[in-house]
C-alpha cells in the first residue's frame, strides 16, 4: 500500500496526539497520587505546589500544564470520587432504596473502604470540609430528580424535608465513622443505619404505594 506525504504527516500527528494524551493522563495521575500521599500527613491548606511536584517527581511546568494550584488538584480528586458515587446511585431508584437500603449502603461503605486512610484525612483535615457537603448535595439532587418518584410527590415540601433529613443523617453517620467516632465495625454501622432508614421511611413508602 502506498501512502502519500499527507497521509504520513496525518499519521505522525495522530501518533503524537495519542502520545501527548497518554503523557497528560500519566502526569495527572502522578500529581493526584502525590497529593493523596501528602494529604495523609498534611492539612489540605498547607500542601504546596513544591511539595506536590517533589512527591510526584515532576517539574512545576508539568504541574501548571494541568492544575492552577493544590486546591485545584483536590477539587478533581473529590469530583472523581463523586462521579464514581453517582454511578453507584444510578443503579438504584429512591423508592427501592427506601424499601431495602442495605445494598446501596454496603456499596457506599465499600467506596470509602478503597482507601480509608485517605478518606479519613479528607473528611477531617482543615480545608476539606466542602467534600461532605458536596456528597450531601449530590445525594439530594439525585433523589429529588428520581423519576421513580411521582412528580407530585417530589413537589411536596414534606418530601423535600424528608430527603434533606435522610441525606444529612446518612452523610453525618459516614463522616463520624470515617473520623473514628463510631468504632471500626463497618458491618454493624451499616446494618444499624439500614434499620433506621427502613423504620423512618415507612410513612414515605406508604405514601408512594
Amino acid at each position: 500500500m502506498i501512502f502519500n506525504k499527507q497521509d504520513k504527516h496525518e499519521g505522525n500527528d495522530l501518533f503524537k496526539k495519542k502520545a501527548e494524551y497518554k503523557s497528560a493522563i500519566r502526569s495527572r495521575r502522578l500529581i493526584k497520587e502525590a497529593y493523596i500521599g501528602l494529604l495523609k500527613n498534611t492539612d489540605a491548606n498547607k500542601i504546596s505546589i513544591t511539595a506536590v511536584v517533589q512527591e510526584a517527581d515532576i517539574n512545576r511546568g508539568t504541574f501548571y500544564a494541568h492544575y492552577r494550584d493544590p486546591q485545584d488538584v483536590l477539587e478533581e480528586i473529590t469530583n472523581d470520587f463523586l462521579e464514581n458515587f453517582l454511578q453507584i446511585l444510578k443503579e438504584f431508584h429512591f423508592t427501592i432504596f427506601l424499601k431495602d437500603p442495605l445494598p446501596l449502603l454496603k456499596k457506599f461503605s465499600q467506596c470509602f473502604e478503597t482507601d480509608m486512610d485517605f478518606f479519613r484525612r479528607l473528611t477531617a483535615a482543615r480545608g476539606c470540609e466542602p467534600f461532605m457537603t458536596k456528597l450531601k448535595v449530590l445525594l439530594m439532587n439525585y433523589i429529588t430528580n428520581d423519576v421513580s418518584v411521582p412528580q407530585k410527590v417530589r413537589n411536596e415540601s414534606a418530601f423535600k424535608v424528608s430527603v434533606n433529613f435522610f441525606c444529612s443523617g446518612i452523610v453525618a453517620v459516614y463522616q463520624d465513622w470515617l473520623e473514628g467516632k463510631l468504632g471500626e465495625n463497618t458491618e454493624a454501622i451499616t446494618l444499624t443505619l439500614n434499620y433506621i432508614v427502613v423504620q423512618m421511611a415507612k410513612p414515605i413508602v406508604e405514601s408512594l404505594m
